[in-house]
């Protein structure tokens, strides 16, 4: 019966070639029986570790899926809306009648920027506590007020020029912020007492121009021209994003807002909010 061949095995390869190769090949049996060794092993190597490597990802993934992911901080939804509003209040710290303004580069980055870019942070978890639509609204009408404040904080020489420009209202800051003060109150009563949605958005255009030119006939009276100019842009880039979007037919001076039925609104009504973000998110998701 014939018998069965099997392949050469490392200890049978110094028989090919016989007996002629010597010295010669000996060598080649060495060489090649290692090379032969070194493959099995990383064979075996391989074999072993990718199912292992396998099962290290499975586990890790699972460990990710069981604890809800990278862990972020916890949220309270409980009171969001006072949160929001207590937020976007340090957000737009230069508004907080609490807090001076600052007459140093320095007082202006420990009281205001440092301050603005935590409750940043804060604003952007909350946006776990709204509804997809009212989350990107709210993002919307916090990117003005955060690109601003970066343009302000960015840098030393930012944060020297905002003092230079605001010096020579200071004393007369409180009277601008009535301003401001009033724009969040009318936005309130838009809010609750404007019935037809359609206007509810041209009031908030067409009111913000009216408190724009409140603003800056403050700046203007005690200021030079250049830091009216420096207060206008101020306000213009905390503003654009909503203005651009929503205010092409309600420009200023435009015959849209001048025929606008003026608010039936006391002089003497103040503002619930702290600014003007919650009444403004209330009423871009109600229309």
């Amino acid at each position: 019966m014939a018998q069965s061949q099997c392949p050469p095995t490392v200890n049978s390869i110094n028989l090919i070639g016989g007996k002629e190769e010597g010295q010669h090949g000996n060598s080649i049996k060495s060489e090649v029986g290692k090379t032969v060794y070194s493959l099995i092993h990383l064979a075996k190597t391989i074999m072993y570790s990718i199912p292992f490597l396998f099962v290290c990802i499975q586990l890790a993934v699972t460990a990710l899926l069981v604890s809800g992911g990278p862990q972020r901080r916890k949220v309270n939804c409980t009171d969001y809306r006072s949160n929001l509003d207590i937020w976007s209040n340090e957000l737009l710290s230069l508004a907080d009648r609490s807090v001076r303004l600052p007459e140093t580069a320095e007082r202006l980055n420990d009281f205001h920027c440092v301050r603005s870019k935590e409750a940043s942070a804060k604003l952007k978890n909350l946006r776990v506590c709204l509804k997809p639509f009212p989350s990107q609204v709210l993002d919307v009408i916090l990117s003005g007020t955060r690109k601003t404040m970066r343009n302000t904080c960015n840098t030393l020489e930012a944060r020297q020029e905002f003092v230079d420009k605001t010096a020579c209202v200071r004393p007369q800051y409180g009277k601008a912020l009535d301003c401001i003060d009033r724009y969040v109150a009318e936005m309130e009563y838009v809010r609750d007492n404007i019935d037809n949605l359609d206007m509810k958005i041209p009031y908030t255009c067409c009111y913000y121009w009216k408190t724009r030119r409140c603003f800056l006939n403050v700046v203007a009276a005690n200021c030079p021209e250049s830091s009216v100019q420096y207060s206008q842009e101020h306000l213009d880039s905390l503003f654009s994003e909503t203005t651009d979007l929503l205010c092409n037919k309600w420009e200023e001076g435009t015959s849209n807002c001048a025929n606008l039925a003026p608010l039936n609104l006391n002089r003497k009504t103040t503002k619930n909010a702290l600014t003007f973000v919650l009444p403004n998110l209330d009423i871009y998701t109600q229309t």
